[in-house]
């Protein structure tokens, strides 16, 4: 009898497995497989963001002149150490300048290269300002790039932690490109998208 009583007991949870499965509780898994490269991404991009943060630590005025960019940070002595504070100039030069990089990369002038750096493409070749442009944000993104390479904990045992730096940003900018602009591939070639 006892046995009988376990038999029936059971039988209501296959029942309500087969109602469950049959829409009355529904849900979705995504699962997401991250690699070593990815990991490495989210930490440089985390430092970058980091970084980001501490932006306020430098307070600067806009310059009214015939650059767009082009201003002097207003950094105490002693409140940074001198590589972060040019870092943190850089980043915000780039935030300054970043709808005139995008406006020369909608009109087909510059581009990002597979070495996470802007270039004049043919089509800007010969255009003083483009070149000027990328010659500046060039010069910006090393000194963010420098920054994160020795401040990124991940980095650490890294031969050339610079170069891993980039090759993050290099992807990060390719990404974010609009169709229609164009991107420097490996092989020297320009591909718009």
């Amino acid at each position: 009898m006892k046995m009988a009583a376990a038999v029936k007991a059971l039988i209501p949870l296959p029942a309500l497995l087969v109602l469950g499965s049959l829409g009355c509780v529904q849900a979705q898994f995504n699962v997401e497989l991250v690699d070593a490269k990815t990991m490495l991404e989210n930490q440089v991009l985390g430092s970058y963001a980091e970084l980001g943060e501490d932006v306020w630590m430098v307070s600067n005025v806009r310059a009214s002149g015939e650059l767009i960019y082009g201003y002097e940070p207003q950094v105490s002595e002693g409140e940074l150490d001198p590589e972060k504070a040019a870092a943190l100039t850089a980043l915000l030069d780039t935030l300054y300048t970043a709808d005139e990089v995008t406006r020369l990369k909608t009109a087909g002038l510059i581009g990002e290269t597979a070495g996470g750096y802007l270039a004049v493409t043919p089509a800007g070749e010969g255009d003083v300002y483009a070149e000027e442009i990328v010659g500046h944000e060039n010069n910006n993104r090393g000194l963010v790039y420098d920054r994160l390479a020795v401040t990124t904990p991940e980095l650490a045992g890294s031969p050339d932690p610079r170069a891993e730096v980039e090759g993050v940003f290099a992807r990060y900018y390719r990404e974010a490109l609009a169709p229609g602009m164009y991107y420097l591939d490996e092989n020297g070639n320009w591909l718009q998208l």
